[in-house]
């Protein structure tokens, strides 16, 4: 009986006592006054500093190829981060992309495929790429041209640019 007792009161114990499990106020920061709000409830704020800046063009389905310029503006300068991607339901899509920043500088685009100022989405050499993403130094701010050129689409096809 004395056992029983014993376990009942510690379980008692355990269930009564009130242990804060997340912190119960909110963390403040000076900080962040340049940030962008990403996200935010009664519970969570989700910050960006630097930001994102997308631009995107669409090609119809055609049996020829075809060009187009995405334009991107950014406030972003310095290190300038940059991914370029494509989707089309079709796996013989494919696209070559120029960069020219706001000088009108194209861009060198060194990848593992090319190495060269252009940079290939879609169907290359049998495998499909998805996305390239880059780092340029030294930059502007401004709007960059994205030169997406050859563009062959079977299918509607997309080509995407994000600067961050």
């Amino acid at each position: 009986m004395k056992k029983f007792l014993a376990l009942l009161m510690a379980l008692t114990l355990c269930l009564s006592m009130a242990a804060p499990a997340f912190a119960a106020g909110v963390a403040e920061d000076d900080n962040v006054s340049a940030a962008t709000v990403v996200y935010e409830d009664d519970k969570i704020v989700v910050y960006d500093a630097r930001g994102t800046d997308y631009g995107y063009v669409w090609f119809d389905s055609k049996g020829s190829l075809q060009e187009d310029n995405i334009y991107v503006n950014t406030g972003l300068s310095g290190t300038v981060r940059m991914t370029l991607g494509i989707e089309s339901s079709s796996k013989k899509s494919h696209a070559f992309v120029y960069v020219y920043n706001p000088n009108g500088t194209m861009l060198y685009l060194k990848n593992d495929m090319t190495g060269t100022y252009t940079c290939e989405l879609g169907d290359y050499e049998g495998g499909w790429v998805a996305e390239q993403k880059f780092t340029f130094t030294g930059q502007p701010s401004g709007t960059y041209r994205i030169n997406v050129h050859n563009v062959y689409a079977p299918a509607g096809t997309r080509v995407m640019c994000w600067i961050y």
